[in-house]
């Protein structure tokens, strides 16, 4: 849990639903692609690969996004935590062929 907010019982809730939606559809941790415990429990800090609700946009320069579902992405705990409160960094995605450069 973030230092800036404290935890209400409607974030929870909120949480527990956002990791739900992401267990059933199986997403990776959305910084490095890994593969996230989701059967994890949030205080096994033994491992790297338990669920981590991160936001987007960090909650400690941007709270009024803390509550935002659309500011939050599926990580893993070994990323979240490395990431801390910079700004994501992150490709472009899939292309949809390979790209040359032209002269």
């Amino acid at each position: 849990m973030s230092q800036h907010h404290n935890s209400t019982r409607a974030d929870r809730i909120a949480k527990k639903k956002f990791k739900d939606e992401c267990a059933a559809a199986g997403l990776p941790c959305w910084l490095s692609g890994c593969t996230i415990d989701y059967n994890a429990p949030w205080n096994d800090f033994d491992n790297p690969r338990r669920f981590q609700r991160d936001h987007f946009f960090p909650a400690s320069t941007h709270p009024d996004l803390y509550y935002d579902p659309d500011n939050w992405r599926p990580s893993c705990a070994e990323c979240n935590e490395a990431r801390g409160n910079s700004m994501a960094v992150g490709g472009l995605g899939i292309p949809s062929r390979q790209w040359v450069p032209t002269e």
